[in-house]
């Protein structure tokens, strides 16, 4: 009888390593996944010259950038143009920083209507922009939550776009990752997330370090909504579905 029961235990002690060593190298395998953010992007079609053509003709939208703080406007304009490269290169589409504007006391970057209601406030009046950016830095809640990340994982968001226009993002970081992905929100309009650079989840080592999936090119897909939305008017709002309208304008 004992050595009956001793078998029993040795099976499901097998059974669970067995199990143990599935999971181990599920994770294995899903890195390099992650990694890529599973999915094919244009990264090794963007010097194509039929690739290249489809850009033209090519637009430039005018940007404003708005801070709390003085702004700094070259450290800004160069941030601009690295982070703008890879837009161009894949849609032809062109940043001009065409105005710094100061805008103190704004709401929490964790309000999300308020911020944005505030920045679309700043911003009416204003002519000549088409497309309006808030760097504006981690809050108090995100250094809460960025050490409880050491122990547990956590949701945390870089950054966002209103659902109303489209058209104003707030940045907590400046990673370039983040702003690709907000700004391609602007035209990517059927739906918020795939793959490549438009995927939902970034992964991180460490709070507030990059992304390991860091990949800042579109799928195929993705990018033929951008061309095909590349010339919409930012004034009009944008045509959205219900479940994806989170993030609006509260007076709108």
């Amino acid at each position: 009888m004992m050595a009956k029961s001793r078998t029993f235990r040795s099976e499901r002690q097998r059974n669970v390593e067995l199990q143990e060593i599935r999971i181990f190298l599920s994770a294995i395998l899903l890195i390099p996944c992650l990694l890529c953010s599973c999915g094919r992007t244009v990264k090794d079609l963007v010097h194509n010259p039929d690739f290249a053509l489809q850009n033209h003709p090519k637009r430039t939208l005018n940007v404003m950038i708005v801070t709390e703080e003085e702004p700094d406007t070259r450290e800004l304009t160069q941030w601009l143009e690295t982070c703008g490269r890879t837009i161009d290169e894949q849609v032809g589409i062109t940043l001009k920083p065409a105005q710094f504007v100061q805008v103190k006391n704004l709401p929490s970057v964790n309000d999300i209507s308020g911020r944005l209601t505030a920045l679309h406030s700043a911003g009416e009046g204003r002519n000549d922009w088409d497309i309006m950016i808030n760097p504006a830095g981690y809050g108090t809640l995100d250094i809460a939550l960025g050490l409880m990340n050491l122990f547990l994982p956590v949701p945390m968001y870089q950054g966002y776009i209103d659902d109303t226009y489209r058209k104003i993002i707030v940045l907590k970081s400046r990673d370039c990752r983040t702003f690709v992905h907000e700004f391609f929100h602007a035209f990517i309009l059927s739906h918020n997330h795939s793959n490549g650079i438009m995927a939902g989840m970034a992964f991180q080592l460490l709070p507030f370090t990059p992304p390991l999936n860091n990949t800042l090119y579109l799928n195929e897909k993705d990018r033929d909504e951008v061309l095909k939305n590349k010339w919409r008017d930012f004034r009009t709002k944008s045509q959205l579905s219900l479940e994806t309208q989170r993030d609006l304008i509260r007076k709108e």
